[in-house]
């Protein structure tokens, strides 16, 4: 009821039964297909990764897989940079030059850029 004390009604034609749906927007089709096409791992996995660390043999790739990971998630390059400079020096056994690790978040950038990511 409106304040008036008059009944709210469907103009002639417009109630939901009476109208076709609307196209879905070609941007929602995308992220559903990127969803679809790209399941990634498990949050467990991801929080493993954050508290656990990693250790030499393994600091690069699993910098490079964060950094993927937290791209394609649409969270900004320099937030990604600065997130993973913090991670590096708390979590990896023994951390990285700063300058390798931009330089790895700033090739996955490239190649995210390159194949449609995002």
């Amino acid at each position: 009821m409106h304040t008036s004390g008059n009944a709210y009604r469907w103009e002639a034609g417009t109630a939901p039964d009476e109208m076709l749906l609307a196209p879905t927007p070609a941007w929602l089709l995308q992220v559903l297909t990127r969803a679809e096409a790209h399941p990634g791992h498990t949050a467990a996995h991801w929080r493993g990764v954050v508290t656990d660390g990693t250790a030499e043999g393994q600091r690069n790739d699993t910098i490079a897989s964060l950094a993927g990971h937290l791209l394609w998630h649409g969270v900004d390059l320099e937030v990604v940079r600065q997130l993973l400079l913090c991670w590096n020096a708390q979590r990896c056994r023994p951390p990285l030059d700063d300058d390798e690790v931009s330089r790895t978040v700033d090739s996955i950038k490239c190649t995210q850029d390159r194949h449609g990511g995002a």
